[in-house]
């Protein structure tokens, strides 16, 4: 995760400077089609080699300002997906360390389920002896008791698996 961090913040400076870059290459731009511009308005229309060379500045400029905007776009994108990715591997590791919680609070519950089911089992079996002096006391110790059991054998299954 560490080099995903790296990657996205060594693009984001690479975008940072190739976002200067395109505010020189514009400024380089805007200075030769007003150069060309002057010249075609005001100077020798005639002199075709300082027309062609005035031409060949504001093309050279346009390419270099095409080129960078395709770097800048490219870049944009990589920078794209390497913050997916990293959002992606910080959200698998928060998911682990969930399911590491969860595992650790189910152990905790089951430690406490286990001493606690023989303690139910007695008591289930104390009020159903008392069956002859409280119907209502026999009926609540055969619901703990069945309570206990289905416990015990649903937790011994689960572990079988």
């Amino acid at each position: 995760m560490q080099q995903l961090e790296e990657t996205v913040a060594i693009l984001a400076k690479r975008g940072e400077q190739l976002t200067a870059m395109r505010v020189r290459a514009q400024s380089t731009l805007d200075d030769a089609v007003v150069a060309q511009q002057e010249r075609l308005v005001s100077g020798d229309i005639d002199d075709q080699r300082g027309l062609d060379k005035l031409r060949q500045a504001v093309v050279s400029a346009k390419m270099d300002l095409v080129s960078i905007e395709d770097a800048i776009g490219l870049l944009e994108r990589q920078k794209s997906e390497a913050e997916a990715t990293l959002a992606m591997e910080r959200e698998r590791a928060e998911r682990i360390k969930a399911s590491a919680d969860i595992d650790t609070t189910t152990n905790a519950i089951e430690a406490q389920v286990e001493r606690t089911l023989p303690v139910l089992r007695e008591l289930g079996n104390a009020l159903v002896a008392v069956d002859h002096l409280s119907y209502e006391a026999a009926q609540l110790g055969r619901q703990w008791q069945t309570t206990s059991f289905t416990t015990f054998t649903s937790r011994r299954h689960n572990r079988l698996d």
